[in-house]
């Protein structure tokens, strides 16, 4: 008689079925704790009156109080993760509100307060999926309003597309606003800023980065080519093309090499890259 063969007595087989639930709470125990841990959460009084705190100090008319905003701002970022789900709400609200319901603009030399609000937002954004949408949301908002669709405001309009970027929403219309932005805008600062915030998708699936490498790769092709075309000294073109690909080339060098995990310094080096390697469905997968 083989061991695999022997019949155990009902009360060993019972014993050893109830091992096994025992073993099965054993694992579920901790992951039930945790959801009732969640459940347990409450608001807290002290964010509404840390939100109305922050009201406050931006609406000054003097502006005497941002380094109050500042800090309030720092505070409800580190501490959203810990948050009831409708504290979390407001809180996103509060601070989208500092960048998109501007009653009193600060002068561009002095955009602490709109920078760390903007950075708070990119920070909160990987939180979950719903957190991603709606920062990226408030920010593509923010980035095509007053005052940051003005010059003065361009370094901290390619704030916001890096922080667009560091959300890392994988909705589709997010992802194609940045790479719209980088490879349509006539702004040397916008294309910059959209092709460097798009290596935070290194990590995306396969098809979200050969979508963004492929996109990427043609318009640095195309401004590349035009920076040669011509042997004249006053060709316009070739002269903004020049301008374009001296913005665009480290920056976008090192997001090509975030999502495909190659690294080379022009245009037609990827390219040459690309062709063999496009369809490799291990890289992309």
């Amino acid at each position: 008689m083989t061991i695999r063969s022997i019949q155990l007595p009902f009360r060993f087989r019972s014993l050893a079925s109830a091992t096994a639930v025992l073993a099965c709470l054993a694992l579920v125990a901790p992951l039930a704790a945790q959801d009732d841990k969640d459940k347990e959460k409450k608001p807290d009084p002290e964010i509404a009156e840390k939100l109305d705190a922050l009201d406050e100090a931006v609406k000054d008319r003097k502006m005497e109080h941002d380094g109050e905003a500042v800090r309030i701002i720092d505070e409800l970022k580190e501490r959203y993760p810990d948050l009831h789900e409708r504290d979390q709400k407001d809180v996103l609200e509060g601070i989208s509100d500092v960048i998109l319901k501007i009653r009193k603009p600060r002068d561009p030399d002095q955009p602490a307060l709109y920078r760390t609000a903007i950075f708070a937002l990119g920070t909160i954004g990987p939180t979950d999926e719903k957190t991603q949408k709606f920062c990226s949301e408030y920010l593509i908002k923010a980035w095509d309003r007053k005052p940051f669709t003005e010059d003065e405001w361009l370094a901290t309009r390619e704030d916001i597309l890096e922080n667009i970027g560091r959300c890392k929403s994988l909705n589709p219309k997010h992802i194609d606003f940045l790479i719209e932005t980088a490879t349509r805008s006539p702004i040397d600062g916008m294309k910059r800023g959209a092709g460097k915030a798009l290596r935070h998708y290194a990590d995306a699936e396969g098809s979200v980065r050969k979508n963004i490498f492929d996109k990427l790769l043609k318009d640095y092709a195309t401004i590349e080519g035009k920076s040669k075309q011509s042997l004249e000294p006053g060709d316009s073109v070739m002269a903004t093309a020049t301008a374009t690909l001296k913005a665009i080339r480290d920056p976008w060098n090192a997001t090509l090499a975030a999502l495909s995990g190659a690294n080379h310094r022009t245009a037609a080096d990827w390219f040459e890259w690309w062709n063999e390697n496009k369809n490799d469905r291990k890289l992309w997968r």
